[in-house]
């Protein structure tokens, strides 16, 4: 099979990396009744919970139930979680976002009522075939509307990928250049989405959100308070690279491989796997996925504006990041222009790479620095703890030896008390025996001193 022929395959998602205390488990037999809701039959299943396709009676339409895995609780930390998520998607409002019904807790278990969307997943279109680059263009550029909406709200959605992805068939067209059917997106999944109006957070710093083939390096590192917007940028150029050759853009065999590639591997070219692609769409899908925010577009809005102009069929001049204003070129210009543009472009990429290659060598001595300081500091810990086991094994001996000499001072008093008495009579070896006993106490008395 080559790279022409035949499209590539997209990887299958890894399961998201849940928060602390969420059931990966699969539930038992599949309920016939869930409060209100009839059960007509399952979608899908994963690590957070499972969806059901159910009938509401008040309603009289089908939609989509999803039970939460959630495990017995202590502090209830998972449900907080999950009236957050109700909280967010409650204000959620847009054509390309799912909308939120109802919510509710079932024999102890939370649940959510969406809108049910008549299409299929991103990852299940991928798996059966490739996807054009307009369809592509498309589709990214309705999420990256929706996801301002959201960051205009607060919202951010950290965990964009495939299978969070619906797409609903709107009209076929079958004119000669033009796709056989155009689709609405709409994004699904906001369990992993950080609500940046909220007074409290609940993901802690060091805590992972997202799914690893798919995630930003500020999720990999845990880093809370580096992730914002910039995020999801991120993740549209994970939808872009996967729709362009097939393939997350840290796939790897495990989990911990596949953060390993996000913090220090850069993603290959898309057009490695599959060539003939709009050189537009694999520059802006490499831009989103820099390993520093500030490398990326300014945000979503930047990212839409530049897959509009690739819709629209006007070609772009691209520098290392997406500019804000690109320029729009003569479609067909004279090809010395041409050369020298090419020229700059590819001189501009060299010195890009060269600094970006200082800049990772940089941070890979800072990083080793910093891991032997901590290893110093690690070391003089121990080397206190130590200390300090030592100074009170020390002062239990001594309080041991001044119980001991206590209870012979003591015993030398009787025994000089019971002489002067006369009950005893004290001969040259009983008085030797207690000159020795004092001499001792005396002794270890200057010691201690």
């Amino acid at each position: 099979m080559t790279k022409d022929t035949q499209p590539a395959k997209p990887e299958s998602d890894p399961a998201p990396v849940p928060g602390p205390g969420f059931a990966s488990g699969a539930e038992g037999p599949s309920p016939t009744l869930i409060d209100r809701y009839q059960v007509l039959g399952e979608l899908g299943r994963g690590g957070m919970g499972t969806v059901y396709r159910v009938r509401d009676p008040s309603l009289d339409m089908d939609v989509a139930l999803k039970i939460i895995h959630l495990p017995p609780s202590q502090d209830g930390w998972e449900l907080d979680r999950f009236q957050r998520e109700v909280a967010v998607m409650a204000r959620l409002r847009h054509p390309a976002i799912v909308r939120l019904l109802d919510s509710g807790l079932w024999h102890g278990k939370p649940y959510l009522v969406m809108e049910l969307v008549e299409g299929e997943s991103l990852a299940a279109k991928l798996g059966r075939e490739s996807i054009s680059p307009r369809q592509l263009a498309n589709v990214v550029r309705q999420l990256a509307l929706a996801l301002e909406y959201a960051h205009g709200r607060g919202v951010v959605h950290r965990d964009l990928k495939p299978a969070n992805v619906l797409l609903v068939p709107v009209e076929r067209v079958n004119a000669p250049g033009l796709e056989t059917a155009t689709v609405q997106a709409c994004l699904s999944d906001f369990g992993m989405a950080s609500d940046r109006s909220a007074q409290h957070q609940l993901t802690m710093t060091g805590e992972i959100m997202g799914t690893p083939a798919y995630m930003a390096p500020e999720q990999a590192l845990g880093d809370r308070d580096q992730q914002g917007p910039w995020t999801d940028v991120h993740g549209l150029g994970a939808l872009l690279y996967v729709g362009l050759c097939g393939r997350a853009p840290y796939a790897a065999a495990n989990q911990a491989e596949s953060l390993k590639r996000v913090v220090k591997g850069k993603p290959q070219r898309p057009s490695t796997f599959r060539s003939s692609l709009p050189p537009l769409l694999e520059a802006l899908a490499l831009s989103c996925l820099s390993k520093e925010p500030h490398h990326r577009p300014s945000g979503v809005r930047q990212v839409a504006t530049s897959l509009g102009r690739f819709l629209d069929g006007l070609a772009v001049d691209l520098d290392e990041q997406i500019p804000d204003v690109v320029t729009v070129r003569d479609p067909a210009p004279r090809w010395p222009l041409a050369l020298a543009a090419a020229v700059i472009v590819i001189a501009a990429s060299i010195a890009t790479w060269v600094v970006r290659d200082v800049r990772a060598r940089r941070d890979d001595q800072v990083g080793s620095a910093q891991l032997a300081m901590q290893e110093a500091k690690q070391k003089a810990g121990r080397l206190s703890q130590e200390a300090a086991q030592a100074r009170a094994e020390l002062a239990a001996r001594r309080a041991e030896a001044e119980e001991r000499d206590r209870k012979r001072v003591q015993a030398v008093d009787a025994a000089l008390a019971r002489v002067r008495a006369g009950e005893v009579k004290a001969d040259s070896q009983t008085w030797d025996d207690l000159a020795n006993v004092a001499v001792g106490l005396e002794l270890r008395s200057g010691e201690g001193s």
